[in-house]
């Protein structure tokens, strides 16, 4: 996506997942990377953003289910697991994981802005299974403790 113009900041920025899925299916990534702007991408004619496309769609999916994995995510490209994050991070400019705890911490930031839905129960609709480790990457994420979003943003 930086190849593109598309900076992590802006990922986050409210179009965190339609973006990222607008670029890939709408091919203008496609077309950058075929005038060489992503370096290393092309072997033997081939592009790997098209095997990863539908691993991108699975995570967009099932990004609140506790079984979404990266592994499972390489596994449906056809690439090894080590081979999928180097193509992934060349692609989108992130790790995939930090890709899925960013949709998951989107997600949890929307709940605890609109709903009065439990920290414990949105831990567990947006696909982590410990709540302390959600916390952290959240307060990591944002700057805030969960309860400290919600009392700054509910509306």
């Amino acid at each position: 996506l930086a190849a593109v113009g598309v900076h992590e900041g802006q990922l986050l920025a409210g179009g965190l997942v339609q973006q990222g899925m607008d670029l890939v299916t709408q091919g203008q990534l496609a077309g950058d990377l075929r005038r060489g702007n992503g370096r290393g991408l092309s072997h033997n004619g081939f592009l790997p953003w098209k095997k990863i496309k539908n691993s991108i769609e699975y995570l967009l999916e099932n990004y609140t289910e506790k079984g979404t994995s990266i592994s499972h995510a390489a596994s449906i490209s056809n690439l090894s697991e080590v081979h999928f994050r180097r193509v992934f991070k060349e692609i989108l400019s992130i790790p995939p994981i930090k890709y899925l705890n960013m949709l998951r911490i989107e997600k949890a930031k929307e709940l605890l802005k609109n709903t009065s839905i439990s920290v414990s129960d949105i831990v567990d609709a947006v696909g982590y299974s410990n709540v302390n480790y959600f916390c952290k990457r959240f307060k990591k994420e944002t700057g805030l403790t969960p309860s400290q979003y919600r009392k700054n943003n509910f509306q």
